[in-house]
């Protein structure tokens, strides 16, 4: 019996080194901490764009709080009134 007891299969040497250094970084790591989408943040991303299609694409999450909350018609007041393309003027 005292044979058996010594074949036991253990953990190999190399594997026991190699997980020890990668152990400790994960309490280094941290989760970013998730905000809440209030009116407020939906109404700052959406003055940064002059329509719905460019709200959507250019900051989804905020609009898809905006449309789960019912607050796009609220939001969609604030966009910017300028034309893009006026914005920027190349000169010669």
């Amino acid at each position: 019996m005292s044979e058996e007891k010594a074949k036991k299969p253990g953990k190999p040497a190399a594997a026991a080194g190699a997980t020890a250094g990668t152990e400790g970084a994960a309490q280094y790591t941290q989760k970013k901490k998730k905000t809440p989408w209030t009116i407020e943040r939906c109404k700052k991303f959406a003055r940064r764009y002059s329509n719905l299609q460019q709200w959507e694409s250019g900051s989804p999450s905020s609009f898809k709080a905006a449309n789960a909350h019912g607050w796009i018609n609220e939001c969609k007041a604030l966009f910017s009134k300028t034309d893009s393309s006026k914005k920027i003027k190349k000169s010669a």
